[in-house]
């Protein structure tokens, strides 16, 4: 059988869920970077990712932080949809997800690459400036089926809400010293 072929440019993923299927990856000027054959599903990233360097950009990352701390607690102010009392349930995952995003996670905890936030943005809820944020990508069948797997059991906690998947990005690696601003992804759902 031929192999899958890819060439990749600078930094990019190339992801896969042919169990068993031989791979070659090359690099820009044609040279063999990577191959074997598929061992499991996932995102592999390929090239670098370069370390984010604070002192390019002339930013006063502390103001950017408190500011967005202070847009953050508005923002959450406007929303008036509460859909239970407490806004949070301790629940158990289905076993059969949880397998799959611990076996996942397993798998690919070595193929994760830094997140590029972008430096030039009006807010930051992760001082990526100081602690280095890493994901984990996911095919899109996994989080399709991810989302499926978890979608009644989110319905159900939301008193019946019928729920649209709109996105998982993957799993995120805070390192140590990461601070999270509570915030709200969209103010018009939720």
């Amino acid at each position: 059988a031929l192999p899958i072929s890819v060439t990749f440019y600078r930094r990019d993923v190339w992801f896969t869920e042919s169990l068993g299927e031989p791979f070659l990856v090359l690099d820009p000027d044609g040279a063999v970077y990577l191959y074997g054959a598929v061992e499991y599903a996932g995102v592999y990233p390929l090239g670098d990712s370069p370390d984010f360097d604070p002192n390019l950009y002339e930013r006063d990352w502390d103001s950017l932080w408190n500011q967005t701390r202070e847009i953050e607690i508005l923002r959450a102010e406007r929303i008036h949809v509460a859909f239970t009392k407490s806004g949070s349930q301790a629940a158990s995952v289905p076993l059969n997800v949880w397998a799959s995003v611990a076996a996942y996670y397993h798998n690919n905890r070595n193929h994760s690459f830094r997140e590029e936030w972008q430096p030039a943005s009006d807010r930051a809820t992760v001082n990526f400036w100081e602690a280095p944020v890493r994901i984990i990508a996911l095919p899109p069948k996994l989080k399709l089926g991810w989302h499926e797997g978890l979608a009644s059991l989110v319905s159900g906690w939301a008193g019946g809400v019928e729920l649209e998947p709109t996105q998982l990005y993957g799993i995120r690696i805070y390192s140590r010293g990461s601070r999270l601003i509570p915030h709200v992804d969209r103010e018009d759902t939720h």
